[in-house]
């Protein structure tokens, strides 16, 4: 699975009923920010959000306008 966040390919195996909730979601990065914590249910996807996190704090970040 492709991260658009992290720009990178993301090895892992998923169910077809994954593949559909990530695709509603609208892909790999929301459907894994956007899912509970106890509802991720593996070590690999917790970790995996925290890393999303960061690199969408440091996106945002880098973005925002400056202050006057």
């Amino acid at each position: 699975m492709y991260s658009e966040l992290l720009e990178e390919m993301i090895p892992m195996r998923v169910t077809a009923h994954a593949l559909r909730c990530m695709d509603k979601a609208g892909g790999l990065d929301e459907y894994i920010l956007r899912t509970r914590d106890q509802d991720l249910k593996s070590v690999f996807a917790l970790e995996l959000k925290e890393r999303l996190k960061a690199a969408k704090s440091a996106i945002d970040s880098a973005t925002a306008p400056s202050a006057p």
